[in-house]
């Protein structure tokens, strides 16, 4: 985990938007806790682990106030393919009560919170070539209040040694 502040004035979101000048204030702040481990383990480097992230930062000076996560991974999730991994994950942002109101000013509304799901299976066909399709869906992304979004792609890792 850690702490961090910056020395420089940030502008102050809410005090910005009920003037005409941006106002700008010190004391830009957060704070941030991680970790992550194995759950459970079996031979052949087969496999659980997990994670999680915590953040917050001062509602002040950023739209996003708070911001969770965690996720599973598997490694060798299937006897026989001991170099594939499949995953989940969720995460969460929490919009600053200074950040709604500074844009109810101007007549916009954005989401108390957003999500984001994940889903992904690592398929290590060679030594050298990994293919990783990958799924999300979106409730709110970027706080955009009752909008909803699913993406997908594929990413190909390519590897040697010489």
């Amino acid at each position: 985990g850690g702490y961090w502040r910056y020395t420089a004035p940030h502008e102050d979101l809410l005090d910005s938007a009920r003037g005409t000048a941006p106002v700008l204030r010190k004391g830009a702040q957060g704070a941030y806790l991680r970790g992550e481990g194995r759950l459970a383990g079996s031979r052949e480097g087969r496999g659980l682990d997990a994670f999680f992230r915590l953040g917050w930062a001062d509602q002040r000076f950023h739209e996003v106030e708070k911001f969770a996560s965690a996720g599973l991974r598997w490694h060798g999730p299937f006897a026989g393919r001991p170099g594939d991994e499949a995953g989940i994950a969720v995460a969460t942002s929490g919009s600053g009560r200074r950040a709604r109101q500074a844009l109810a000013l101007s007549g916009e509304a954005i989401a108390r919170r957003d999500w984001a799901f994940e889903a992904t299976y690592a398929l290590a066909l060679t030594e050298w070539l990994t293919v990783q399709p990958d799924l999300q869906y979106f409730i709110n992304p970027a706080f955009e209040q009752g909008r909803r979004a699913w993406m997908g792609g594929v990413r190909v890792t390519l590897g040697w040694s010489f």
